[in-house]
């Protein structure tokens, strides 16, 4: 087996073993079997998750709390049904003086299991120890002829820029899953429903192309609460929006729609994924700088080597 294929078997074993660890993390949500129900939950929407091969379903829900204080619920882990939707789900609340409140739903009929915590942690060591054993090595050492260090040059020569091409595909798909799946959608865990904060008026709209146009940025003219007026770029907003009065909410300084979707619950770990996929993208230098080194050899070193062999 050549070293491209081991280095290959290599990844995919450890990409396997990670994605293992990451479905057993996630198979599993937490759900009481003893508090008592607080809330509930309607207007459920659900749609499988293909994350977890279609096994689990991701449903999301508003939850009304006994003061009526409302709150969005999301679940990828089956804690909601298709069988919940057009029902009232009673819920448990908890509270933290560092965070808003979370939910889960008040039944135990989805409890954990015991080990998916021992069986993540067993696929992530099975993964890091697989690559160790696995990788190649290069035994050989320094190649002993110019002939050698030659062809030795080529072949990182004529490798660099395919992996040149690989790190910036896996540096682009960092940058369009973080500006696609996370910049631009609302972070609160999925839980806190959105504050209105003021309304926006949607001018004109235009295709990211940034994203290859799969979101759109439309200027806005907001007005906050406090009266105060300003011109803003904001995503998600449609052109069938302009010159009607929007809804928006402010996030960290930044404005932003209020009805947008939620942050995806894998895309931060997608987006450092292909950030260490994209770390190829220094390798090519490195080829470079090993076969400038190899042409470069005194031949000086061929003679004492071809002694030393002798």
């Amino acid at each position: 087996m050549t070293k491209y294929r081991k280095r290959s078997f290599a990844l995919a074993w450890l990409v396997f073993c990670l994605y293992g660890a990451a479905f057993l993390g996630s198979y599993w949500a937490d759900a009481s079997d003893e508090g008592k129900a607080v809330a509930t939950a309607d207007d459920i929407q659900c749609s499988r998750n293909w994350f977890l091969l279609g096994t689990r379903w991701s449903c999301s829900a508003t939850v009304t709390d006994a003061d009526g204080a409302q709150y969005r619920f999301t679940s990828d882990s089956s804690l909601l049904t298709p069988a919940d939707i057009g029902t009232e789900v009673a819920m448990e609340k908890f509270t933290s003086k560092k965070s808003p409140p979370t939910f889960t739903t008040a039944r135990a009929e989805f409890a954990p299991m015991p080990w998916n915590l021992v069986g993540t942690l067993a696929f992530i060591a099975l993964g890091i120890a697989g690559l160790v054993v696995l990788w190649p090595r290069d035994r050989l050492g320094w190649p002993k002829t110019r002939e050698a260090r030659l062809a030795e040059a080529r072949r990182l020569r004529a490798q660099w820029p395919k992996n040149l091409a690989i790190g910036a595909l896996g540096l682009y798909g960092a940058f369009f899953v973080h500006g696609v799946f996370v910049a631009s959608h609302i972070d609160d865990n999925g839980i806190v429903a959105l504050p209105t904060d003021g309304t926006g008026v949607v001018q004109s709209c235009g295709r990211d192309w940034r994203y290859l146009g799969a979101v759109r940025r439309c200027t806005v003219d907001v007005t906050s609460k406090t009266g105060a007026r300003t011109t803003e770029s904001i995503t998600w907003f449609t052109p069938g929006d302009r010159g009607e009065q929007k809804p928006v909410t402010l996030v960290d300084g930044a404005w932003e729609a209020v009805d947008q979707p939620y942050e995806n619950r894998f895309a931060k770990a997608f987006t450092v994924l292909l950030l260490l996929v994209g770390t190829v993208v220094a390798k090519p230098l490195t080829n470079l700088q090993m076969a400038r080194r190899l042409e470069n050899t005194a031949p000086e070193r061929d003679a004492l080597n071809q002694k030393f062999l002798s």
